[in-house]
């Protein structure tokens, strides 16, 4: 049987995933010249309140194997 994802995340997932990624930014600051943190941030929490990929797609970078 296949697996169903959720469409939405929960306030807790955002906030993880936010933080994660937050860390990727901040670790790959020359990849970001001119780009501001809390801009980014504003526009992913937008994103982030109705789409679960993101949630998955952090799963797959942790466990490459899935």
């Amino acid at each position: 049987m296949p697996v169903k994802h959720k469409k939405t995340l929960s306030t807790d997932q955002r906030n993880e995933l936010i933080k994660v990624l937050k860390t990727r930014f901040e670790k790959n600051m020359n990849r970001h010249k001119g780009i501001e943190w809390s801009k980014v941030q504003t526009k992913l929490e937008k994103v982030l309140k109705n789409c679960g990929r993101f949630m998955r797609w952090k799963e797959q970078a942790e466990n490459p194997m899935l």
